[in-house]
């Protein structure tokens, strides 16, 4: 059975993750609580706004990295097909050229 690796670096980035977004939540709701209505109504759209945004940015993100994905998958199966025409080109100049050859000397291939 084949194990899987811990990648370090992701991990890293978890743990700083977590100790920095921990002591900001816990720093936002102790701010919010002396706070007037329309204040913690300021905040939480701010904090709204936000999140909409980075979703926006990542779902970008996500479709044009899907885009060119496609667009090399689309220009590397045109190269093949080219590859792929070349020799049956080729194959069809040698036909003809051994035939070519044959009825101008009249010998046999």
């Amino acid at each position: 059975m084949r194990r899987l690796k811990a990648d370090t670096r992701q991990n890293l980035f978890l743990a700083i993750g977590i100790a920095v977004g921990i002591p900001a939540v816990i720093g936002f709701l102790t701010v919010l609580i002396g706070s007037s209505a329309g204040e913690i109504a300021g905040a939480l759209g701010s904090v709204l706004g936000g999140i909409i945004g980075a979703g926006g940015a990542g779902l970008a993100v996500a479709l044009t990295l899907s885009g060119e994905r496609d667009e090399e998958k689309r220009k590397d199966e045109e190269r093949q097909i080219q590859q792929i025409n070349g020799v049956i080109a080729g194959i069809g100049f040698t036909r003809i050229s051994s035939s070519h050859r044959r009825r101008q000397y009249n010998t046999a291939f």
